[in-house]
């Protein structure tokens, strides 16, 4: 993947960027808090919801479980 910036390569990691990057802005500019008490609560609340989206996405998008493979008829093998 050489050329391409890190956010194209993981969409996902840049999905979970974003939803640090609300919930940071929610909680300064919405809710009127600041200070670094706000910051790392604002963090911490955040980081367990990007975590949980990355879980899901990888785990629907990514990993996807593979379907059963069609039944095989037995090889026959020729015994000398």
């Amino acid at each position: 993947m050489s050329g391409l910036p890190c956010w194209y390569a993981s969409p996902q990691s840049s999905v979970g960027l974003a939803i640090q990057l609300a919930c940071l802005a929610v909680t300064t500019y919405v809710l009127g808090w600041h200070g670094k008490p706000a910051d790392v609560g604002a963090l911490v609340i955040a980081v367990a919801l990007a975590t949980i989206f990355r879980f899901w996405s990888y785990r629907t998008w990514v990993w996807r479980p593979q379907p059963p493979a069609a039944a095989q008829p037995p090889a026959h093998t020729v015994l000398s």
